[in-house]
């Protein structure tokens, strides 16, 4: 599937502000390939230092385990922001995942909807569920679990 297909297929179901936790909920297909979820389908989740944020997949029990990610800086003309790139690219990016951003994780990695109850060192001091559905409207889905959940 093209990464413009996931991006078709991706819609903000639901942002719930609790506290210091919220949940997005995010129609597409779960499977290996990337999953890339723009910035302003998340704006709860915005305006932080790229180095402030980390993944997590929990198991079964809630115990939650760091997954690989990124955070793509688009710059304001529309173009990823790439270090070793040219003047249009390089040193355009403000460090901070903006609203044109994006994040980008494997579906592979995606754990089961369980709120994290133990955590390898301390406790995050914010914690936002994303939470991704298989969309029905695109027929049955034979490559995996219907439902799943990352947490930023």
């Amino acid at each position: 599937m093209a990464v413009s297909q996931v991006l078709r297929a991706l819609w903000l179901g639901l942002l719930v502000m609790a506290g210091a936790e919220a949940t997005v909920t995010i129609a597409v297909p779960i499977h290996t390939a990337p999953i890339v979820i723009p910035g302003f389908k998340m704006r709860g989740v915005t305006n932080y230092s790229l180095t402030m944020y980390r993944l997590y997949a929990t198991d079964e029990t809630g115990k939650a385990a760091q997954i690989p990610f990124q955070i793509d800086e688009i710059n304001e003309w529309g173009d990823y922001v790439l270090p070793e790139g040219g003047p249009i690219t390089a040193k355009t990016g403000n460090n901070i995942f903006d609203l044109q951003d994006e994040l980008a994780f494997m579906g592979d990695d995606v754990g089961p909807v369980k709120k994290p109850t133990s955590w390898e060192g301390a406790k995050p001091a914010i914690v936002y569920e994303i939470r991704l559905a298989f969309d029905p409207r695109r027929g049955t889905n034979t490559t995996g679990p219907n439902e799943g959940a990352v947490y930023l």
